[in-house]
């Protein structure tokens, strides 16, 4: 059974909200427009997203000229040939959009409350996001450290294991945890020494990851064009667009960028007990800003 976040169902909230509160709409109307399935999901949220919907139209009135508010988080989006052409985008899960709720055909927007994750992706991502920033300032391709986080990202790898990477990591026990660990130490080393010589690199990395821009074409409804920061749901809301270099930089200087083990129970027919999916995963987590 499919788990519905806190924040997933403050976008249905905000969608249907927008919808009933502000464009009038009637129940039906309100969920059909907001490509909502299940109210029971949201409505005890249904006070929130209209504080919240209240706020954004005062803040932003122009947005009240919007025909309807949809939610488009669980959207299969298709990538584009230059994210393709890494490997990435062949599985659904990686095609989810940056964009969780879209109002009208310009506002396309994110919603981040609290802390967030901005990405958390295995080979295939990870060299496409890279790939992605660096495009942007190709003098940078032929330094080291450059080389030297692609290849290590290309070292990534999948196993099985038994117990919780973190206890591997700290007794022992398992070879191929011991060496993917390193990986990823020498990986975050590489990155941090790169994004310090080229923070200009390092905003764009965070930026593409936050907004899909090139994942998805910057034409996409799943690129996101805006973000909407909110702060451990309590309705203090901001609206930004993600070409605004101020709110960017304050999105840059609070993330953080990990490489680490992401790991899932295995649940087959012949699994055996404590028996764990693991994978490599370069990431970001932006704290509240």
């Amino acid at each position: 059974m499919a788990i519905t976040t806190r924040a997933t169902k403050t976008e249905m909230a905000i969608c249907y909200q927008f919808n009933s509160v502000i464009k009038k709409m009637n129940h039906e109307t309100a969920m059909n427009k907001g490509k909502l399935t299940s109210f029971y999901k949201f409505e005890g949220l249904l006070d929130d997203g209209k504080e919240i919907v209240e706020r954004l139209v005062r803040d932003v009135p122009e947005i009240i000229n919007e025909v309807s508010a949809e939610h488009h988080g669980s959207a299969n989006s298709e990538v584009t040939f230059a994210w393709s052409k890494y490997g990435a985008g062949k599985k659904a899960i990686s095609r989810t959009p940056k964009t969780d709720i879209c109002i009208g055909e310009k506002y396309t927007t994110s919603l981040k409350m609290g802390d967030s994750q901005l990405m958390s992706g295995h080979t295939e991502e990870a060299t496409a996001t890279l790939h992605a920033a660096l495009d942007e300032f190709p003098e940078v391709y032929d330094i080291p450290e450059v080389e030297t986080s692609f290849n290590l990202i290309q070292k990534f790898e999948r196993g099985i294991c038994f117990g919780t990477c973190a206890e591997l990591i700290k007794y022992g026990g398992d070879p191929a945890i011991t060496r993917v660990n390193n990986i990823h130490k020498d990986l975050m080393k590489t990155l941090d020494r790169l994004f310090t010589l080229y923070p200009k690199v390092k905003k764009a990395f965070i930026k593409e990851a936050m907004t899909g821009e090139k994942k998805f074409g910057k034409d996409s409804r799943s690129s996101a064009k805006y973000i909407l920061q909110g702060e451990n749901f309590d309705n203090s809301i901001s609206f930004h667009s993600v070409d605004d270099d101020v709110y960017l930089t304050k999105v840059v200087n609070a993330t953080k960028i990990s490489v680490k083990f992401k790991s899932n129970s295995r649940d087959t027919l012949d699994s055996m007990p404590d028996e764990r999916v693991w994978w490599s995963a370069l990431g970001l987590v932006t704290k509240k800003i």
